[in-house]
C-alpha cells in the first residue's frame, strides 16, 4: 500500500517543524533526510510532499519541467492519453512510461482542464514551481483515499488518517470528484441520474 502525504502553506506562512515531526511519528515512518532524499520533498519551504511504499516498490516522486507529483493511481486510459500526448505536445518525451507521468504531460497539454480526460482509480498531489500551483484530486468514486485538514496556516493532505488526528480533529474526506486547486476545492464531476 502506498502513501503520499503533503502540506500546503497558505500565503505569507512556513512550516512549522511539528507538522513534519508529527506525521513522521504518527505515520511509523523512519525518515533519514539523506537517505530518503527521493521520498521527501519541501519545496521552497511552502510545499512538503512526502510518499512511501513497498521496498520493492519503484513508484517514485517524479519531477520534470519543475512539476512534482506523487500519487497512488491506476489510470485505465493511460495508453490513450498519451498517444493523444504525443500529438498534441510532440515535444514532451517520456522517461518513466507510467501513468504518474502521464499526469506531469496532461498538466503541461491542458492545465488543471487534465483531470476530466482522467479515467480509473486515483489520488494525486501535484505542485507546479514555476506558477506556484497546487492541485491535488481523487476519482470520481474515491477509490483511493484522500483526507486532508485545514490548519490556520496549513492544508494537509494524506492518504492515511491517522497521521491527522495530531493535528486537528476534524478530518475531513476528499469527496468523489473533487481537485483542490491552490485554496480552492472544486467539484469536477457530477452524477447524473
Amino acid at each position: 500500500m502506498y502513501k503520499i502525504f503533503s502540506v500546503i502553506n497558505k500565503i505569507g506562512s512556513f512550516f512549522r517543524n511539528d507538522i513534519i515531526d508529527n506525521y513522521v511519528k504518527n505515520a511509523n515512518i523512519p525518515m533519514d533526510i539523506e537517505k530518503d532524499i527521493k521520498k521527501h520533498i519541501i519545496v521552497n519551504n511552502k510545499v512538503l510532499m512526502y510518499h512511501s511504499g513497498p521496498k520493492m516498490s519503484t513508484l517514485p516522486i517524479i519531477m520534470s519541467h519543475s512539476i512534482i507529483v506523487i500519487t497512488n493511481s491506476n489510470i485505465n486510459n493511460y495508453k490513450h492519453l498519451k498517444t493523444l500526448l504525443e500529438m498534441d505536445l510532440p515535444n514532451y518525451r517520456f522517461k518513466f512510461n507510467n501513468d504518474m507521468e502521464i499526469i506531469i504531460g496532461l498538466y503541461l497539454a491542458y492545465g488543471s482542464a487534465f483531470i476530466y480526460r482522467l479515467e480509473g482509480e486515483f489520488c494525486f498531489i501535484l505542485y507546479d514551481g514555476k506558477k506556484n500551483v497546487y492541485i491535488t484530486a481523487t476519482d470520481r468514486l474515491s477509490s483511493k483515499k484522500l483526507y486532508y485538514i485545514e490548519t490556520d496556516n496549513n492544508y494537509i493532505f494524506s492518504s492515511e488518517s491517522i497521521p491527522l488526528v495530531e493535528f486537528n480533529s476534524e478530518i475531513q474526506f476528499l469527496q468523489p470528484g473533487t481537485v483542490f486547486i491552490n485554496d480552492n476545492f472544486y467539484c469536477y464531476y457530477k452524477k447524473i441520474n
